[in-house]
């Protein structure tokens, strides 16, 4: 691991930000078909998780504790030790937190799910508040240096709200870690993902269609820097 104050950047891709022996968030992404037989798994999984709908009402949200501010705003799940799954991210975007709580040793996680049309704008310090006030709650819970965080989603249909978002994230993730996270793949170009995280293994698998686009991982901080190479391969494609 990096030492405190160290003038380079922490490299997240690299895994600096985490002590010796901690691992970071291992992602499998794939089509459904590519996936086969491991979306019975999946259908096992969901029977044990939180599920993190985007699409519930408000009430039955609030009754979970799960934070919004409006029905399709955004939703932030509760910090627990349990696996959790949303689905039908189309433009949106997710973020998945995982530490080692201090008192039971346990890995714990949240994971959020939310549409940048509505928070880049209309509920903007909503989930600016929200966001900051869980993140520095899993701060608070967890060991030192064995926090993950890894956003996944979005869609290339309006450039400027993904990499807006993409910006957004990395800033409250940095203001209260001090590393960029990984972004797990690039946007799509179409359809939507659905995500499953196991908590106690650390596995995310994410679930897309194929996309004319990237999916390989970057660093939250350069998001505005591969925005343009998918931007020029648009352009090319035209």
């Amino acid at each position: 691991m990096r030492e405190p104050f160290s003038p380079e950047p922490i490299n997240t891709l690299k895994s600096e930000h985490l002590d010796d022996g901690v691992r970071p968030i291992m992602a499998c992404v794939g089509t459904a078909e590519e996936y086969g037989s491991e979306i019975s798994d999946f259908t096992e999984l969901k029977r044990r998780a939180v599920d993190v709908d985007y699409y519930a009402d408000s009430e039955k949200l609030a009754s979970q504790n799960h934070w919004n501010a409006g029905e399709r705003t955004y939703i932030i799940s509760g910090i627990d030790n349990k696996p959790k799954f949303t689905e039908k991210l189309y433009d949106c975007t997710s973020v998945v937190a995982v530490g080692r709580d201090i008192e039971s040793n346990q890995e714990i996680s949240f994971l959020t799910h939310q549409d940048p049309y509505s928070f880049l704008r209309v509920t903007r310090l909503d989930f600016i508040g929200d966001l900051k006030k869980r993140l520095v709650e899993m701060k608070s819970v967890c060991q030192p240096s064995t926090v993950d965080i890894v956003i996944i989603g979005g869609r290339i249909s309006d450039t400027d709200d993904y990499q807006k978002s993409i910006n957004l994230l990395n800033t409250l993730v940095t203001d209260a870690f001090g590393f960029s996270p990984v972004v797990i793949t690039g946007p799509k170009d179409n359809g939507s993902e659905d995500i499953y995280f196991d908590t106690e293994h650390r596995k995310l698998f994410v679930i897309r269609p194929v996309s004319l686009l990237s999916n390989n991982s970057y660093v939250a901080e350069n998001s505005e820097t591969n925005v343009k190479r998918w931007k020029r391969e648009i352009i090319s494609e035209e």
